[in-house]
């Protein structure tokens, strides 16, 4: 096989007669040479589609730079001397500036504050970036959201009145048993605890009594 002048892969139609066997009809050879030459120019067209797109990996242009490229023909009875494609620098290309002009990060205002929801009595509050900072600026330090804990936040059918801790009424003493006991005791338990901004219980749980 060899490469024809339209880039396609062909076989002589004598290479073929001579690997047939002797008394092969004629209809057969025929067929057998369609097939073998449709079977050369797929493999051709495959080959040079690969060729191509490594070719187009391997020069990409890179920053800053310009591209030419030469056309030409091809043919099996020429080929092509020289370079396809040159590259160059651009003409009048902005010049990087020599030293870095810092650019810091800058907050923007907080919003308002607004209510958690639920009874938390949690209220938070949001800022933004307005100004983000360059390569050699200073980047934004703090937090973006803030949550505080006010009176005003907690929604209206959470508010309910305060109640302060009550301690229930003291136990019996207990009895003196035995030569060796000295003292006897009482202990009482707090009947309910305080609500929101009630009062804690004071005063001791327990009492002794000799």
């Amino acid at each position: 096989p060899k490469l024809s002048a339209g880039g396609v892969l062909a076989q002589s139609t004598s290479d073929v007669a001579r690997r047939c066997p002797p008394g092969l009809p004629s209809r057969r050879v025929a067929r057998a040479l369609r097939s073998l030459e449709m079977t050369a120019q797929a493999q051709a067209a495959a080959w040079l589609r690969t060729l191509a797109a490594a070719a187009a990996l391997l020069a990409q242009p890179a920053a800053g730079s310009s591209l030419r490229r030469l056309g030409g023909l091809y043919g099996s009875d020429r080929n092509c001397r020289g370079h396809e494609r040159q590259w160059g620098a651009c003409d009048r290309l902005p010049r990087c500036p020599e030293a870095c002009v810092p650019k810091d990060c800058a907050f923007g205002a907080w919003g308002d504050w607004y209510p958690l929801g639920g009874c938390t009595g949690l209220c938070s509050r949001e800022r933004s970036i307005a100004a983000s900072n360059n390569e050699c600026g200073t980047p934004c330090t703090g937090s973006k959201i803030q949550t505080i804990e006010r009176d005003d936040c907690l929604l209206g059918n959470c508010r309910v009145a305060s109640t302060d801790c009550r301690w229930a009424a003291w136990g019996e003493w207990s009895g003196c048993s035995g030569p060796k006991t000295i003292q006897r005791e009482r202990t009482r338990r707090i009947a309910a605890a305080p609500t929101f901004d009630g009062a804690a219980c004071t005063g001791p749980w327990r009492e002794a009594q000799a």
